[in-house]
């Protein structure tokens, strides 16, 4: 268990070109259309597009809104995570972390990708770092 005193970063494989941020009981993943963008979501996920995993890993940082990125926003939103886990990394890859919560409806999120373009860095801050109670990596 890694205790959230400031922003931390892990790398993720990054199969199919995807990072994810989801619920990490939810069924209800987001549908993508013909026009895609840096991002697919709904209320409880969030799918965002990468460097392919060819290229190598993705640095993804966790944090709160305000600290320091130097990337582009991709992604804001209020996100509802019903089991108080948020999940974030590659589902096809099995690289995947659980960020506990202590709050799990109308959680404000923000998402900045480096570069803007195949991204290899995410950040993922959440509305406060009062909000986040641990990180977890998933042994599956």
């Amino acid at each position: 268990m890694i205790g959230v005193e400031i922003m931390i970063s892990f790398m993720i494989v990054p199969f199919y070109a995807q990072i994810w941020l989801f619920d990490s009981t939810t069924k209800n993943i987001p549908e993508m259309g013909e026009e895609l963008g840096r991002v697919v979501a709904n209320e409880n996920v969030v799918m965002i597009f990468t460097q392919p995993d060819t290229d190598g890993d993705v640095e993804v940082s966790i944090g709160s809104v305000g600290d320091d990125t130097s990337g582009t926003l991709i992604y804001q939103g209020e996100m509802s995570f019903l089991s108080g886990v948020a999940r974030v990394g590659s589902i096809a890859a099995g690289d995947l972390y659980d960020i506990k919560l202590t709050q799990n409806i109308g959680v404000h999120v923000e998402i900045y990708a480096s570069p803007l373009e195949l991204p290899n860095k995410i950040d993922i801050f959440f509305s406060s770092r009062d909000l986040i109670e641990s990180i977890e990596k998933v042994l599956l």
